[in-house]
Protein backbone atom coordinates (compact mmCIF):
# COMPACT_ATOMS: atom_id res chain seq x y z
CA UNK A 1 0.00 0.00 0.00
CA UNK A 2 2.82 2.42 0.84
CA UNK A 3 4.38 1.72 -2.55
CA UNK A 4 1.12 2.62 -4.34
CA UNK A 5 0.82 5.83 -2.29
CA UNK A 6 4.37 6.76 -3.32
CA UNK A 7 3.40 6.37 -6.98
CA UNK A 8 0.42 8.72 -6.50
CA UNK A 9 2.64 11.31 -4.79
CA UNK A 10 5.21 11.00 -7.59
CA UNK A 11 2.43 11.36 -10.19
CA UNK A 12 1.07 14.56 -8.61
CA UNK A 13 4.61 15.93 -8.30
CA UNK A 14 5.19 15.24 -12.00
CA UNK A 15 1.95 17.05 -12.91
CA UNK A 16 3.10 20.05 -10.85
CA UNK A 17 6.51 20.00 -12.58
CA UNK A 18 4.89 19.79 -16.03
CA UNK A 19 2.53 22.64 -15.12
CA UNK A 20 5.31 24.90 -13.86
CA UNK A 21 7.37 24.27 -17.00
CA UNK A 22 4.30 24.97 -19.20
CA UNK A 23 4.44 21.50 -20.73
CA UNK A 24 1.00 20.90 -19.24
CA UNK A 25 -1.42 23.74 -19.97
CA UNK A 26 -4.56 24.09 -17.89
CA UNK A 27 -7.69 26.14 -18.54
CA UNK A 28 -10.65 27.00 -16.36
CA UNK A 29 -14.09 25.54 -17.04
CA UNK A 30 -17.50 25.95 -15.46
CA UNK A 31 -18.12 23.73 -12.45
CA UNK A 32 -20.22 20.72 -13.37
CA UNK A 33 -23.85 20.91 -12.38
CA UNK A 34 -23.93 17.62 -10.48
CA UNK A 35 -21.96 18.84 -7.43
CA UNK A 36 -23.92 22.11 -7.46
CA UNK A 37 -27.26 20.35 -6.87
CA UNK A 38 -26.20 19.28 -3.39
CA UNK A 39 -26.34 22.26 -0.98
CA UNK A 40 -23.79 20.55 1.27
CA UNK A 41 -21.24 20.27 -1.52
CA UNK A 42 -19.82 23.26 -3.41
CA UNK A 43 -17.31 23.47 -6.24
CA UNK A 44 -16.02 26.97 -6.86
CA UNK A 45 -13.48 26.54 -9.65
CA UNK A 46 -12.57 23.77 -12.05
CA UNK A 47 -9.48 23.38 -14.23
CA UNK A 48 -8.86 20.93 -17.04
CA UNK A 49 -5.82 19.91 -19.06
CA UNK A 50 -5.20 17.42 -21.82
CA UNK A 51 -2.08 15.32 -21.59
CA UNK A 52 -1.21 12.18 -23.53
CA UNK A 53 -4.70 12.11 -25.10
CA UNK A 54 -6.46 12.12 -21.71
CA UNK A 55 -8.25 14.87 -19.81
CA UNK A 56 -7.35 15.74 -16.25
CA UNK A 57 -9.76 17.73 -14.10
CA UNK A 58 -8.69 19.49 -10.90
CA UNK A 59 -10.96 21.35 -8.53
CA UNK A 60 -11.54 22.46 -5.00
CA UNK A 61 -14.63 21.00 -3.36
CA UNK A 62 -16.15 22.18 -0.09
CA UNK A 63 -18.24 19.80 2.00
CA UNK A 64 -20.59 20.98 4.73
CA UNK A 65 -19.67 18.69 7.60
CA UNK A 66 -22.42 19.72 9.96
CA UNK A 67 -24.71 22.54 10.81
CA UNK A 68 -23.65 24.12 14.07
CA UNK A 69 -26.24 26.06 16.10
CA UNK A 70 -25.48 29.70 16.66
CA UNK A 71 -24.90 30.92 20.19
CA UNK A 72 -26.15 34.39 19.27
CA UNK A 73 -29.85 34.59 20.21
CA UNK A 74 -30.68 37.15 17.50
CA UNK A 75 -29.10 35.02 14.77
CA UNK A 76 -31.03 32.00 16.07
CA UNK A 77 -34.30 33.99 15.89
CA UNK A 78 -33.48 34.92 12.30
CA UNK A 79 -32.89 31.25 11.48
CA UNK A 80 -29.24 31.65 10.65
CA UNK A 81 -26.83 28.87 11.50
CA UNK A 82 -23.08 28.56 11.32
CA UNK A 83 -21.76 25.74 9.19
CA UNK A 84 -18.50 23.87 9.26
CA UNK A 85 -16.90 23.33 5.84
CA UNK A 86 -14.05 21.00 4.90
CA UNK A 87 -12.04 21.70 1.74
CA UNK A 88 -10.88 18.85 -0.50
CA UNK A 89 -8.74 19.04 -3.62
CA UNK A 90 -9.99 16.60 -6.25
CA UNK A 91 -8.01 15.30 -9.23
CA UNK A 92 -9.90 13.25 -11.80
CA UNK A 93 -9.19 11.48 -15.06
CA UNK A 94 -12.15 12.19 -17.36
CA UNK A 95 -13.22 10.43 -20.54
CA UNK A 96 -15.09 11.85 -23.54
CA UNK A 97 -18.46 11.02 -21.90
CA UNK A 98 -17.57 12.95 -18.73
CA UNK A 99 -17.17 9.75 -16.72
CA UNK A 100 -14.47 10.38 -14.17
CA UNK A 101 -12.11 8.39 -12.04
CA UNK A 102 -10.95 10.17 -8.90
CA UNK A 103 -7.34 9.90 -7.80
CA UNK A 104 -6.75 9.30 -4.09
CA UNK A 105 -6.56 12.37 -1.88
CA UNK A 106 -2.82 12.52 -1.29
CA UNK A 107 -0.23 15.12 -0.42
CA UNK A 108 0.81 17.48 -3.16
CA UNK A 109 -2.67 18.20 -4.53
CA UNK A 110 -2.85 21.61 -2.82
CA UNK A 111 0.52 22.57 -4.31
CA UNK A 112 -0.62 21.38 -7.74
CA UNK A 113 -3.79 23.47 -7.47
CA UNK A 114 -1.77 26.56 -6.53
CA UNK A 115 0.53 26.01 -9.53
CA UNK A 116 -2.47 25.61 -11.81
CA UNK A 117 -4.13 28.81 -10.49
CA UNK A 118 -0.84 30.66 -10.97
CA UNK A 119 -0.57 29.42 -14.55
CA UNK A 120 -4.20 30.00 -15.55
CA UNK A 121 -4.34 33.53 -14.14
CA UNK A 122 -1.00 34.28 -15.84
CA UNK A 123 0.40 35.91 -12.72
CA UNK A 124 3.95 36.04 -14.14
CA UNK A 125 2.82 37.91 -17.25
CA UNK A 126 0.83 40.39 -15.19
CA UNK A 127 3.69 41.07 -12.79
CA UNK A 128 6.10 41.55 -15.69
CA UNK A 129 3.66 43.91 -17.45
CA UNK A 130 3.24 46.03 -14.33
CA UNK A 131 6.96 46.15 -13.67
CA UNK A 132 7.68 47.02 -17.30
CA UNK A 133 5.19 49.89 -17.29
CA UNK A 134 7.35 52.99 -17.47
CA UNK A 135 4.56 55.21 -16.17
CA UNK A 136 4.24 53.32 -12.89
CA UNK A 137 5.75 55.17 -9.94
CA UNK A 138 7.24 53.39 -7.00
CA UNK A 139 6.68 54.65 -3.46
Amino acid sequence: MAEERDIWIEFVGKLKELTESDKLRWHSVRPTEVPQRDPNRKVSMVFEAKYKDRTLRLYEENHNLERLPVSDALARLLGREHTSWQVYIVLELVDENEAAWEFPNIEGLEDLLESVKYQVTRVNEYIEAVLADGTAKSR
